[in-house]
């Protein structure tokens, strides 16, 4: 590996040994039986996934009292790793448990800087660090970053998601990378032939589908680099780039996973608002539209 960040050894097996102890021990939610609900609409698959774990997963305060002070090993973050640590990355990253999982196991990449905002672009720092994490996993993962509140984050301090390839739940996710289907809003995709490019290209091309997400948004990054909205989803077989309007609609709201169809959610009833709305009128909403029309 030619990065000039050092490469890291990770034990996967260690890792996902430690995850199962910690759900065990409670201290992660992690639901391994959700209850699945596929459906259909529009030619878009979605899987709603229901699952106890996410009863107690807090949002991002419209308006967060004064002083407030999150309980958390890393000064001005919003994320509580404490005892979820598993190591530095770099002088800049921290690898580490997810309290609130979907998947087994289920990974944050945080700045070490609890002042880093989630609505900032990313960055060499984020992209070497990922890099790094990316090549010491002899498994299949995807890497999730959602870019400012539309985005549909949980949380402001600045961090991206690391999840395991489910068999069939990200089928979207490869039929995109195998150039189709046809999205229900903007996408910019870029796809790696030669497998994951060294970080400075992966930088270079993260960035020209930044730019084309900001140009579809007609937005550009402002005071505080505060970007536009926007999904970020890539693996070792490419990167796609979703520029956000919203949310979603009313509580019908939708991470990246969420624009690939995977949703996971607390209770049936959430599922039956997103059946009520319309499932790809959802993600229209919460994109650019392919067609003026829409």
């Amino acid at each position: 590996m030619s990065s000039n960040v050092d490469s890291i050894a990770l034990d996967e097996a260690a890792l996902t040994e430690r995850f199962d102890q910690l759900v065990k021990d409670g201290v992660i939610f992690y639901d391994p039986d959700p209850k699945v609900i596929p459906c259909e609409d529009g030619g878009y698959k979605f899987e709603f996934q229901i699952t106890h774990a996410l009863k107690n997963k807090p949002g991002i305060p419209s308006s967060p009292p004064a002083h407030q002070v999150a309980p958390s090993s890393i000064p001005g973050s919003d994320i509580n790793v404490s005892g979820f640590e598993i190591q530095p990355i770099g002088a800049t990253h921290l690898l580490a448990y997810n309290m609130f999982s979907g998947f087994r196991p289920h990974f944050l990449l945080l700045t070490q800087n609890g002042h880093r905002k989630q609505h900032e672009p990313l960055d060499m720092d984020d992209i070497q660090a990922l890099y790094v994490v990316l090549s010491a996993m002899k498994g299949e993962y995807m890497a999730l970053y959602n870019c400012g509140e539309d985005s549909g984050c949980s949380r402001s301090h600045k961090h991206m998601q690391l999840i395991p390839h489910a068999t069939a739940t990200f089928d979207v996710w490869r039929n995109i990378m195998a150039q189709g289907p046809n999205m229900p809003y903007q996408s910019f995709v870029g796809t790696f032939p030669s497998g994951l490019p060294e970080p400075q290209e992966l930088l270079c091309i993260y960035l020209e589908l930044f730019q084309q997400a900001q140009n579809a948004l007609g937005q550009s990054v402002s005071e505080g680099n505060r970007a536009p909205p926007h999904n970020v989803i890539f693996d070792r077989n490419g990167i796609m780039v979703i520029p956000r309007r919203a949310a979603g609609i009313s509580r019908a709201g939708a991470n990246a996973a969420g624009m690939l169809g995977v949703l996971w959610m607390s209770s049936e009833a959430r599922a039956q608002e997103w059946m009520d709305l319309g499932p790809v009128n959802v993600l229209k909403a919460a994109g650019v539209p392919e067609t003026s029309g829409d």
